[in-house]
């Protein structure tokens, strides 16, 4: 049998194994499931007007014939008809299964991949220092940072689910605890949840997306029956496909034989076009100043994030004592980290407990002792209490609010201890345990101490970085330098038995040479 295409006759094994090299033979395939499946509908000429007049702009673009667009309408209008037959009764349902997929979210976003500035930054926005637009601005290393960390509204089904997870955790206007995911540290603020609506749009929405789950299925189904022939012979069969039930047949209103060619469909037809985030590039080894446990989650699936270049240097000129080309960056990153050391605990417990606070049922949960728990939901409600404990530490000042710190740690701990042994988490609360006691040990002594030392030596040598980057003067670079002397006093009184004791014996000597720097600059000043 040949075929006339044009000028040129050919035979229908070639146009088989022509469509079956150029990829199009699944194309063709999902065609004639779609026209078998349609072929008893049909539609009114006052339907196929309608929609004509609709479509009249894109046939003018597209400068195709008055009888080809009525071909496409007719289709278009079958194949509608056919998917309210089928699923216009099922929407309710679906919607509701659907729902936390469809809701959407409008939230800001910094992500980078150094912790101590991660740390720092999102202290700045907590405390109100600078707005997180700006600082996403400045810092986030993504395509976000041009529009301030602003995104949405996205449905929920295009996040990555554990920051999905992790924005149903937060109210609006609040902003989540520093979480690390795969290679980025990121800093998130939930904006405004908007409640998906079965309105028209997203009825159309969920019919296409019943329609297509049919078809792959009659695809699927049809690709298993095809018998096992060489390529050059291979044959269509479609007459197996089996569609939901159909009406029965009626003569056709509009059966002109033309070529259809692809139109767009009008709005009230088109499902809603969901953007994307562009899916992260190469994978990057973490930054070896991070301290992790085992409890820091591991997952690998796509962030959704892209890479951007660096992070920007803080100073614009470079000082006149000789430096590596590095040394600001190396200099806000030295001086970060001494702020990282006072909130290592969550950072070390984040990546696991975060996951658990958002899972399904996780919702934070204050108990008053062990015994108000079920034994089931003991690790869940456990991780809760710590991820309280490490955020509680972040602001700690006092010996009441270190007593609280250390309350939260004993329940958890309290909490661990009844995790039953054929309880899949009975291993790593075993873990825990001892982890938790030595938080609480933290906890404790802060709370015996009428001055923290440590803390209040981070927030002098922090003083002093942030007025280094404006200092011009004498009297300035004097100022800078009082803070690095008063910071060093204050690391030197760390006592032994201190958790920070080793970090701030390793800070003594770097604050040394940044005191040097100020002073040098105080005198040539």
């Amino acid at each position: 049998m040949l075929l006339q295409l044009g000028k040129r006759q050919i035979a229908v094994e070639e146009v088989i194994s022509l469509l079956e090299k150029s990829q199009l033979l699944p194309q063709l395939q999902r065609e004639l499931i779609v026209e078998q499946a349609i072929a008893p509908y049909q539609c009114t000429p006052e339907e196929v007007d309608r929609l004509c007049e609709q479509l009249e702009p894109e046939r003018q673009r597209q400068g195709i014939s008055q009888e080809k667009l009525r071909a496409i309408a007719t289709r278009k209008l079958r194949l509608e008809k056919f998917k309210q037959a089928n699923w216009e009764h099922k929407l309710g349902g679906y919607f509701l299964s659907r729902k936390a997929q469809l809701d959407k979210v409008i939230y800001l976003l910094l992500r980078t991949k150094e912790a101590e500035v991660a740390q720092e930054l999102y202290f700045r926005i907590q405390e109100d220092e600078q707005s997180f637009s700006d600082l996403a601005k400045q810092f986030s290393q993504g395509p976000e940072a041009k529009n301030g960390g602003k995104i949405g509204p996205i449905a929920m089904s295009n996040l990555h689910p554990r920051l999905a997870q992790i924005l149903r955790s937060v109210e609006p206007g609040k902003l989540a605890p520093l979480f690390r995911l795969e290679n980025y540290f990121v800093i998130v603020r939930l904006e405004k949840m908007l409640p998906a609506q079965l309105d028209e749009r997203m009825r159309q929405q969920l019919l296409n997306e019943l329609f297509e789950t049919w078809l792959k299925e009659n695809l699927d189904k049809e690709e298993n029956e095809l018998p096992e022939t060489p390529k050059e012979e291979v044959k269509l069969v479609s007459a197996t496909t089996e569609a939901p039930p159909q009406p029965e047949a009626k003569p056709d209103l509009e059966q002109e034989e033309v070529a259809v060619e692809e139109l767009e469909l009008p709005p009230e037809l088109q499902a809603e076009e969901i953007p994307e985030i562009p899916p992260m590039e190469a994978e990057i080894p973490p930054q070896e100043s991070v301290t992790t446990t085992k409890a820091e989650s591991t997952e690998s699936t796509t962030v959704g994030f892209e890479d951007t270049p660096e992070i920007v240097e803080l100073a614009d000129e470079t000082p006149e004592t000789p430096r590596t080309p590095n040394h600001w960056q190396k200099f806000w990153n030295n001086k970060i980290a001494v702020r990282l050391a006072a909130c290592l605990v969550p950072l070390l417990i984040g990546g696991f407990s975060l996951y658990y606070l958002a899972s399904p049922g996780g919702q934070k949960t204050t108990v008053s002792a062990e015994a108000d728990v079920p034994d089931t939901e003991a690790f869940r409600v456990a991780v809760n209490h710590a991820m309280t404990a490490a955020n509680l530490t972040q602001e700690a000042k006092t010996t009441e609010e270190w007593d609280r710190v250390a309350s939260e740690w004993q329940q958890a701990i309290a909490l661990l201890k009844i995790v039953q042994n054929d309880d899949h988490n009975y291993p790593l609360a075993q873990e825990k345990i001892g982890e938790y006691q030595e938080y609480l040990n933290y906890a404790q002594d802060n709370a015996t101490q009428a001055v923290d030392a440590f803390r209040v030596a981070v927030n002098n040598a922090m003083e002093a970085a942030n007025l280094t980057q404006t200092a011009q003067n004498s009297e300035e670079w004097q100022k800078v330098a009082s803070h690095w002397q008063e910071a060093i006093a204050l690391m030197k009184a760390v006592e032994k038995n201190d958790p920070n004791y080793p970090v701030a014996q390793e800070k003594i000597a770097e604050y040394q040479n940044y005191l040097n720097y100020a002073k040098n600059n105080a005198s040539g000043a």
